[in-house]
Parts: C-alpha cells; sequence; structure tokens
C-alpha cells in the first residue's frame, strides 16, 4: 500500500490574497518616450470601443490667420495722411484658407481710430485696400489691389491689407493713432 500524500505538508499553502498586476504602458510624445505603471486586477479585462463620427458637410470652411501685427502706418510729410503705404508704413499680413471657391473676401472701411489724441479723428476719411497673392489651390486666387468684395478659389492666399487716414483740413496733431481693419471672409 502506497504511503499516503499528505497534501498539506508537501505543498507550500496558497496565499489567499489577490495582488495587483503591474503592466506597463509606453506613450511617446514628440520629446521622447514615457513608460507608465497601469495597475489591473488579475482575470479581470475591459473592452470599449471609442466613436469616431464625421459629417462631411461640416468640412468647408474659410479661415483667417493674422501673420503679422500690427501692421505700421506712418505720417506724410506734410501730416496730412496717416497710412501704411507710406515710407516706413507696413501693410498687415493675414492667411485666407478656403476649402473651395464659394467664399468671398470683403474689408470693412475703418470709421475711426481706436485710439488717438484730442481731436485727432476730426475732418478725417478712412479707408482700406486689400491686395492678393495665392500661393496653392485650384486657380488663382491673386488679386490686384481692392477695396471691392473678392472671390477666392479654393486654397491658400496671403492678403496685404492697408490701412489710410487722410485729414481733410488740418493737420494730424501730435499723438499715439491706432485703429482695426476688419476682414471678412463669407
Amino acid at each position: 500500500m502506497m504511503a499516503g500524500i499528505n497534501k498539506k505538508a508537501d505543498f507550500p499553502a496558497r496565499r489567499t490574497s489577490r495582488r495587483l498586476k503591474v503592466r506597463r504602458l509606453s506613450v511617446c510624445l514628440v520629446a521622447g518616450c514615457l513608460t507608465l505603471p497601469v495597475l489591473s486586477k488579475p482575470g479581470n479585462s475591459a473592452t470599449s470601443g471609442v466613436p469616431f463620427s464625421v459629417n462631411l458637410a461640416d468640412r468647408q470652411y474659410c479661415l483667417i490667420n493674422v501673420l503679422q501685427q500690427p501692421g505700421i502706418f506712418t505720417p506724410n510729410p506734410a501730416l496730412t495722411e496717416l497710412s501704411s503705404k507710406n515710407p516706413g508704413g507696413l501693410p498687415g499680413m493675414i492667411d485666407v484658407q478656403t476649402t473651395n471657391g464659394s467664399y468671398d473676401l470683403s474689408i470693412d472701411t475703418p470709421i475711426s481710430f481706436t485710439l488717438e489724441p484730442p481731436g485727432g479723428g476730426a475732418n478725417t476719411n478712412f479707408s482700406a485696400t486689400m491686395t492678393g497673392i495665392s500661393f496653392s489651390g485650384s486657380g488663382s486666387g491673386t488679386f490686384g489691389e481692392t477695396t471691392a468684395q473678392t472671390n477666392l478659389k479654393r486654397g491658400l492666399t496671403t492678403v496685404m491689407v492697408h490701412f489710410i487716414a487722410t485729414r481733410t483740413a488740418g493737420t494730424f496733431p501730435s499723438g499715439n493713432y491706432a485703429s482695426v481693419v476688419t476682414m471678412r471672409c463669407e
């Protein structure tokens, strides 16, 4: 007869506590990779779906990106005009990105200065112009200097924006001046 096997004596006792398994999750970023511990219970796993969707009708857009801010307007020698076209002046620059040729770019005529010394805006006419150069896309978005609403083709068009304030009587008084030209892509 065979000797009996004493299970308790021959085998070490099993622990009844559960240990968490440590798994490692690697995340790679632009600067490098990180390894992070992720804790999970033994025998448990989970799955989940992450939903994605798109409405292709929403893919149409016209985006204006200000490249250079602010533009600079300077006085003429007679102090009767403040313009980004005068020597030392600099136009504002924007990029306009369009997904199709159904968008028009327009420029609002400024109605005043946003900053001026006392009497700075008196007897003053304001105007703004734009000039566009197309860099990509189907067809040309290039257009000469204009104040008129202009149709843009699909792609990227860089636009130079000029500001002009002209005194109809007298000269501009000394002080700080500022203005904003509003661009619209509709």
